[in-house]
């Protein structure tokens, strides 16, 4: 039973980590993404003028 319960302990752990990596991979990946979009829509919106 003990043996279970630490099997249980640690892959919740696991995964709790594995979402805080994943939230902080996000909003990394968003502020490489943003300014490259940003940038695509200025040059969209100045050949359109």
């Amino acid at each position: 039973m003990n043996q279970d319960q630490n099997y249980i302990t640690i892959e919740m752990n696991f995964r709790i980590q594995l979402k805080d990596y994943r939230m902080v991979f996000g909003a990394k990946n968003l502020w490489i993404v943003s300014p490259i979009m940003i940038i695509i829509k200025i040059l969209v919106w100045l050949t359109m003028r």
